[in-house]
């Protein structure tokens, strides 16, 4: 599935709205401008693209006794990287040590019905380590490989599985620019 252009990819935060006002909160008002640079919203209908496709055959996805298929060895399998971990940097070692995504790979965040988030790896790894990312329940994953990451109710070691085969989608970047000069953008996404 690839997109016609980055107009039908990515959408502007909504800061006032539910979902991409927990995740901002997340962020330290003086590092959003930056933030939501390097993080980006698929807009809603390719959000829903992509999760009906990472979700395909997949009965109640992220419900730990009703899921099925991939989503349920994942839950089953409990393959918990940073296992003892105290640090996120040790966390995103053992993670390293599993994955070997490149660092300019844009991997996708997807949280089921509330959205979709295109960002690098090496984005992740940096505001993993700084505790930016809302990690209440979503998959990352790569949306040309099969590794899949679930962090479960908030908890900041992951579990590690295998998604279905196939590629979910080609993601443009860099995303257009944003333009954050305007007083009501930034002052909607928090910066001051």
């Amino acid at each position: 599935m690839e997109p016609a252009s980055n107009d039908n990819v990515f959408r502007d935060w909504r800061p006032k709205e539910w979902f991409d006002s927990g995740f901002l909160n997340c962020v330290p008002d003086k590092e959003r401008v930056a933030f939501v640079r390097k993080v980006r919203p698929l807009t809603d209908v390719l959000a829903k693209v992509v999760e009906s496709t990472l979700f395909a055959g997949i009965a109640h996805p992220l419900h730990p006794r009703k899921t099925s298929g991939w989503v349920k060895r994942l839950f089953e399998d409990n393959k918990r990287l940073g296992m003892g971990a105290t640090k996120s940097s040790d966390v995103i070692k053992a993670i390293s040590e599993q994955i070997n995504w490149p660092d300019s790979d844009v991997i996708l965040m997807a949280y089921y019905h509330q959205g979709v988030y295109a960002l690098q790896w090496k984005t992740f790894i940096d505001y993993f380590k700084r505790d930016f990312l809302n990690l209440d329940n979503p998959i990352v994953f790569h949306p040309k490989r099969r590794e899949a990451l679930l962090f479960w109710e908030d908890d900041h070691r992951p579990c590690l599985g295998s998604r279905r085969d196939g590629t979910i989608m080609d993601v443009p970047w860099p995303p257009p620019e944003i333009p954050w000069n305007s007083a009501k953008t930034s002052t909607d996404a928090g910066a001051t």
